[in-house]
Formats: structure tokens, sequence, C-alpha cells
């Protein structure tokens, strides 16, 4: 489509050129005399124009520049003229022509695409033939890297230390058409740079390289440097979705997630991570803080869990594993695991405590909770989430690799969820109103060699990884 684009605007180009030759000749014919007019046609704005100067003989004498063209037995009145607007707009078509292609190839770096959101499972045969491929694959290993290198990638784009992690970038997947806009003159900081959720979308093996697609939903704010810019312009709130393509060699191996995270400083292992090949800005919309209080009636409630057609196959690998009675275990997970973290920090959040509940939670979603709970504190509002209760809980993944043990639930739940003011006023959500919804909730636990029962592992090892929405998960 690009190539496509270039050859049509290079036969505009020499179109316009075509229509110009006549104007040309007549620039570089002899003779001529000034026209009469009125003053200063082509100064704009303390800038004045000189781009046709040099063609033939010509005068500012008034409002616009006339080339005349005559031979010397022609008199005056035979003697042909031809304003310079008409070259000057067909100059101006050539130009824009020009930065139209230039914009495309900015474009390229950031393809905008829409993308419909939908309900649909990873495919499970994609997963196993992959893990069969390269055993020491893991999910949570890599979203973790994902999440790192995202993170660094908005802290030090534009910046020398960018340098270090181009390798982790294809040419075109470096570049950000949209940071560079807010970068400009340095007179933009971003940060922070809050990552809510990932997940894989693609997963596969093509022409001598292995694939993964990440979606990445975040929040990031811009922050004006100096004082004199801060008097124009506040702190701006952005929403992004982004899909990364990560690419390999497929002959290569995945590390361990300590590996992994470290090949973003360490050049000498750099070589056998995975790099991002593309990167597809799907939205990116400034986040306005009233939105929050504003609340949409759960439609997924219907919808079906979206369970692992592996599961039954994965619980035996956790049985024997851990050498346990599943059901036995499962019961006590559900409630000394599931329930208690759930009300803990749904407490946790109506209060604004989160520290209190920060040893249950991977950094990255205490980030991101802890980003919401900061915009509620900005506006002075409080989130109310009255007569909690749990209505099911369903197990809908379980997953083992040489590194982790991942569970995943799809709470129902219900409550009176809405927003008031520093005076108590409500200002969104019901307090008559009974809130139904449900959410994927991800428990990792890291694998520790020493342990070979249930009996050592414990519960309190587990940690709340993600929380997703019905409409994002994929397994």
């Amino acid at each position: 489509m690009k190539k496509g684009l270039q050859i049509f605007s290079y036969l505009i180009i020499a179109f316009i050129l075509i229509l110009l030759i006549p104007y040309l000749a007549a620039a570089r014919g002899g003779g001529g005399h000034g026209g009469g007019g009125h003053g200063g046609g082509h100064s704009s704005g303390g800038r004045s124009s000189s781009s046709h100067s040099s063609s033939g003989k010509s005068r500012n004498s008034g409002d616009s520049y006339h080339f005349y063209h005559s031979s010397s037995s022609e008199s005056d009145e035979n003697s042909t003229e031809f304003t310079v607007e008409e070259p000057i707009i067909v100059i101006l078509s050539i130009i824009f022509v020009i930065l139209l292609l230039n914009y495309y190839d900015h474009k390229q770096n950031n393809l905008m695409i829409v993308v419909k959101n939908s309900t649909k499972l990873l495919d499970e045969d994609s997963v196993n033939l992959f893990k069969q491929k390269d055993p020491h694959f893991s999910k949570i290993g890599l979203l973790d890297f994902v999440y790192l290198l995202y993170i660094n990638y908005y802290t030090h784009y534009g910046q020398e230390t960018f340098a270090v992690l181009k390798p982790y970038f294809t040419r075109s997947a470096q570049k950000n058409w949209h940071l560079d806009q807010f970068l400009q003159n340095n007179q933009i900081k971003i940060s922070p740079i809050i990552v809510n959720s990932l997940s894989i979308f693609l997963l596969k093996t093509n022409e001598g390289k292995d694939q993964i697609g990440i979606e990445i939903r975040a929040y990031y704010a811009t922050h004006p440097i100096t004082s004199r810019y801060a008097k124009q312009q506040q702190n701006t709130y952005y929403e992004l979705i982004e899909r990364w393509i990560l690419s390999r060699n497929e002959t290569s191996l995945s590390l361990s997630p300590e590996k992994l995270q470290a090949s973003l400083s360490d050049q000498a292992i750099q070589h056998q991570s995975w790099y991002v090949e593309k990167r597809y800005m799907i939205k990116q919309d400034i986040f306005d803080i009233n939105d929050l209080a504003n609340y949409i009636p759960e439609k997924n409630l219907t919808v079906k869990s979206l369970v692992a057609t592996t599961l039954s196959n994965s619980i035996e690998q956790f049985k024997k594993r851990y050498d346990c009675n599943w059901s036995s275990y499962w019961s006590e997970f559900s409630q000394n695991v599931v329930h208690h973290y759930f009300f803990a920090l749904n407490q946790a959040w109506e209060k604004g405590e989160l520290d209190t509940v920060r040893h249950l939670l991977s950094d990255r979603l205490y980030e991101a909770q802890h980003f919401l709970l900061n915009l509620y504190h900005i506006q002075k509002w409080r989130n109310l989430l009255t007569d909690l209760q749990i209505h099911e809980i369903k197990l809908v993944n379980v997953d083992c690799d040489p590194y982790y043990d991942t569970i995943t639930v799809r709470i129902f739940a219900s409550c009176f969820d809405y927003m008031v003011d520093q005076h108590d006023q409500l200002i969104g959500g019901s307090q008559k109103k009974r809130q139904h919804y449900s959410e994927y909730w991800t428990f990792v636990r890291k694998v520790n060699a020493d342990i070979h029962s249930i009996m050592q592992l414990g519960l309190n090892a587990w940690y709340l990884f993600l929380i997703t929405q019905d409409e994002y998960y994929t397994g």
C-alpha cells in the first residue's frame, strides 16, 4: 500500500511539473517590464518570499509579482503576462504531496487501526504447541518482561538513555510520532506511566520466527516542565491501548524470568531475548478524570465464562507437582485466597489505604490501583462499595510452567457502588440500586524447587497478578 501511494504521488508531482513548464519557460524569456499594483504581496508575519526573484526579470511594484514574456519586435501591448500566483499554487501543491508522504511515513511507525473488542479465548492448541517446542516458556515471565520494557520505552524515549533499548525494537517500532509531538522543545515530561493490563492475543511460528502479540492498556500523564509553560497548560492524562508484536528466531528458547528481565541491561544476553517488531496504537485519548464518576451498567454477566480447554490436564499437572487432593485444595484456595483477597482489596480501596494490602498484589497491579485511587484523591472523591457480596467463583484456568503456578477465576459479585465528594454528596453510581458485575482475577505464585507437597506450599505464597474486565479477557 505504501509503495502504491508513493508511485501515485510521484505521478502527481510529474503531472504538476509538466503544467509548470510554460510558466518556467515564460520566466526565462528575455526583456520585460514591471507591472503596476499595490504594496506588499508576499510578506506575511515578518517574512517575505523570494523564491521567484531569480526567475527571469521581475520586480515587486504591487500586491503581486508579474512575469512578462515578449520578443524585441513586439510592443508592450502584445506581451503575454503570467502572474506568479499560478506557479506558486502549483509549487505549494508539490510541497503538500511531499508532506503527505512524510506524514504517511510517520503514521506507518504508529499505525492507527480500529480493532473491535471481543471476548475470545486464546487458541489453546497454539499455546500447547509452543510449550512443547519451548518447555521453558512462561506466560507470566513474558508479561512481566513486556511490562518492564513498556515502562522503560516511555520513560527513556527521546533521551540518550534510550540507546540501551534499541536492540529490543525494530527501526520502525522505535519511532513514536505521538511522543515526538509531546516532547518537542523539551517542554513536556511524561510521568507516571501506568500499565493497567496485559493480555496475549496472538501466539504463532511463521517464516522462521516465533511471534507473540501482547495487548497493553495503559495510562500516562504529561506535565509541563518549565514554570513559564506550566502557566499555559495543566497536567493532561491519556488512556492508551497498544498492540505489540514480539518476535524472535524460532530456534530460540526462553530465558528464565530473571535472565529475561536482566537482559534489559545486560548486552551479552540481549540477542537471546524477544524484540518488538511492530507497534500498533489502537487508541490514545485524553482521559477525563470526571469520567470516573460515570457508571456504565455491566453487559457481560450473561456471557459464558471462558474456561480453558486444557483445564483438566492442567489440574492433573498441578496435582502431580504437589501430590495433593485438588478438590480439597480448591476449597481452601477459593475461601482463603480468593474470598480473602477480594474483600481485603476492596476494603482497602474504599478506605484509600492500598498500602495495607501491598503484599497481596503484584507491583504492576499495585501501581495501577494506586494511580486510579490518586485520581480520586485529586478530585476529593471517595468510591464506596456498600454490602459487597460474592455470588460465585468459577475456576477458568490453571497453568503450571517451570517458574510459576497460575490460577485464574471469574468472580461474580454485587454491591451498592457509588461515588461521593468531600461533602458526602452523591456524584455517581447509586445508593439504592445494586450493581452486579464480574471480573477475571489471576493469582500467581513462584515455584520453589524445595516444595514438593501442598502442606509445604501454604496459601500465603499467592499474590494477585492481574484483574481483567470480562470484555478483555483472552485466557
